[in-house]
């Protein structure tokens, strides 16, 4: 039920008869509503709750009371404040974008839980700033909600940036991440991390595997799952797991190789570093980058009348189109070969490989019989390998 205590109070004075008094304070149990009318100035005491209110203005019949500060929870369509101001409890951003303008120090400390629903936080340093900085100290829990910091330097809006402004220090800016009794449940695999994150990839996840006290690079949400790169804690080796490479030979003897001077192309058939890149004695570069390939090959039953031999690397494009060839151990297999007939061929390079080029080896012999082989095990005598390396 609505009030309507609109009576003037007035009491006798000295120099003016009729003196007016302040409207007498609204004791209720409840909160006031557009409805309640009284004079302009009213007080409205909700003792249940302790909160106090007053009314401002009355437009078009609907009164419009105001929330007075009390100690406990108040609501404001605006607020200034123009001096330090110390926050014990949490600070909830529920819309809206908090912006901290240009100061000569300017800076955001919060010691408690800091709570970003929707928003974000605008941080626009000044033209001459003696510090700047974004502090956040708060609990890592499952239900602890993400953040957004958004830094417009320089006409670059970007998701986080932390720089060191002072022209005179020589110091440098640092991000750190210290983390104590990590939980290492819930995909928390790391003692710390940090998580670079995108719609199409996934993102990358950085951080400490607390397993093996090694420094990751995971693509995806967390380590472990897709390991990129892995440095060993111990060693400081670098492992690369993602890194094509390969190693095939051949399992048995190849009879029948050609003396007329044709390169048929060696097929490779087992592994011993296998590559899904990898079909029918062809190593296709799955993305473009330096390459490191090398052969050996061992040509068996030479007849004394091969007066040529020679270990090429060939590489195509997709469009089976020759691009680099290269040659090696260019020889005369019949006045160079060994006791049991044998005449061996090897070569390395790095080349540079577009993705979808693909590398074949093939071996050159020229006159003399069509009987010669190439040999494989029990050795591994003929072979190919190969990795990508930058």
């Amino acid at each position: 039920m609505a009030t309507s205590p609109l009576r003037l109070q007035q009491g006798y004075g000295i120099g003016n008869a009729l003196q007016p008094l302040p409207p007498f304070s609204i004791i209720a149990n409840r909160a006031p509503t557009t409805q309640d009318k009284a004079r302009i100035g009213t007080f409205w005491v909700y003792t249940a709750l302790n909160n106090v209110y007053v009314l401002t203005s009355v437009t078009g019949g609907s009164s419009n009371w105001l929330t007075l500060s009390n100690g406990g929870a108040g609501v404001f369509l605006s607020l200034t404040v123009n001096g330090p101001s110390t926050f014990v409890g949490n600070i909830t951003q529920t819309a809206g974008v908090t912006s901290l303008l240009a100061t000569t120090t300017a800076g955001l400390t919060n010691n408690g839980n800091f709570v970003n629903n929707t928003g974000a936080v605008t941080i626009n340093p000044s033209a001459t700033p003696v510090t700047s900085s974004l502090t956040v100290i708060g609990q890592n829990t499952v239900a602890q909600p993400t953040g957004t910091f958004v830094a417009t330097v320089a006409g670059k809006h970007e998701a986080v940036q932390f720089v060191n402004q002072n022209a005179a220090s020589t110091g440098t800016c640092e991000i750190t991440v210290i983390t104590t009794n990590q939980d290492v449940g819930a995909g928390r695999i790391g003692d710390a991390q940090i998580r670079f994150a995108d719609t199409v990839f996934g993102g990358f996840t950085l951080g400490k595997d607390a397993s093996a006290s090694n420094f990751v690079i995971s693509q995806g949400n967390a380590l472990g799952t897709n390991n990129r790169l892995t440095i060993n804690g111990a060693t400081g080796a670098v492992n690369l797991p993602s890194q094509p490479c390969f190693s095939y030979f051949l399992n048995g003897n190849t009879g029948g190789v050609t003396g007329g001077g044709a390169q048929p192309v060696i097929a490779f058939d087992t592994a011993a570093l296998a590559s899904p890149y990898f079909a029918a004695g062809r190593f296709t570069a799955p993305v473009t980058g330096n390459y490191l390939l090398g052969s050996s090959v061992s040509v068996g039953l030479v007849d004394v009348a091969m007066t040529e031999g020679v270990l090429f690397i060939n590489i195509y494009d997709a469009l089976n189109n020759p691009t680099q060839t290269y040659e090696f151990n260019r020889c005369n297999p019949g006045a160079i070969k060994s006791a049991t007939n044998v005449v061996g061929f090897q070569g390395q390079i790095i080349a540079p490989m577009n993705a979808t080029d693909y590398v074949e080896i093939t071996c050159q012999l020229s006159n003399g019989a069509n009987n010669a082989i190439y040999e494989g095990q029990p050795q591994r005598k003929t072979n190919f390998y190969g990795q990508l390396i930058s």
